[in-house]
């Protein structure tokens, strides 16, 4: 799924592709450091919305609770 998403990620940031409208209050439980993870991974990636980072930070989480 991680490695899905990232393709993906990449895609958008070479096409410009936007993401639809994303409510941020719904990752309220995603921790602050799999956040700040996603947050440098997506900045790496120019013209990216930052709700990419919110999306990605759940596969930082989910693989944070499975360790």
């Amino acid at each position: 799924m991680l490695r899905s998403h990232v393709k993906a990620m990449v895609e958008r940031a070479k096409t410009g592709e936007s993401l639809p409208k994303v409510d941020v209050s719904l990752f309220e439980e995603i921790s602050p450091e799999s956040i700040a993870l996603a947050e440098k991974v997506v900045n790496t990636l120019p013209g990216l919305a930052y709700e990419e980072a919110y999306l990605l930070s759940v596969h930082f989480e989910v693989a944070h609770s499975n360790s």
